[in-house]
Formats: structure tokens, C-alpha cells, sequence
């Protein structure tokens, strides 16, 4: 390898070392937000609150629907 090609290899491994430091400080910040806002200890916690919520929703929705099902039977009059 060539001195310029030793440099311009030394100024690529430098810009990913940099590039990673940003991002395990961008980890840290959420992780951070994550444990202040949300009180989750950390990424697995979090994909279960998700998971959870996620079937709420979906109970919820379905008796939305079962309770507007009966009111379209109840009184058609409303959804014409």
C-alpha cells in the first residue's frame, strides 16, 4: 500500500469510530429517555410495553366495532 492509500484507509477508520461514538451516544440518550419518561429498564421491556399496548388496542377495537355492529342493528335509521 501506498502512503495515500495508508492515509485516505486511516481518515476512513477514523470517520467509523466517530460515526459509532455518535451513535452510542444517541443509544444512551434513549435508552435514558426510555427509563425517565416511559420508567422501562431497557429495549426488551420496551418491545413488550409495545406488544401489550398493541393488543389493548386491538381488544378495543374489536369491542368499538361489536358495539357499533349494535347500534347499526338498533337503529339503522343512524347509519343510512
Amino acid at each position: 500500500m501506498t502512503t495515500e492509500q495508508l492515509i485516505h484507509l486511516k481518515n476512513k477508520i477514523e470517520k467509523g469510530k466517530n460515526k459509532l461514538a455518535e451513535l452510542i451516544g444517541a443509544e444512551k440518550s434513549q435508552l435514558q429517555v426510555l427509563a425517565k419518561e416511559h420508567n422501562l429498564k431497557g429495549i426488551d421491556e420496551a418491545e413488550a410495553a409495545i406488544e401489550q399496548g398493541t393488543a389493548d388496542i386491538e381488544k378495543k377495537t374489536a369491542k368499538i366495532n361489536k358495539l357499533l355492529e349494535k347500534l347499526e342493528d338498533e337503529y339503522p335509521i343512524l347509519f343510512e
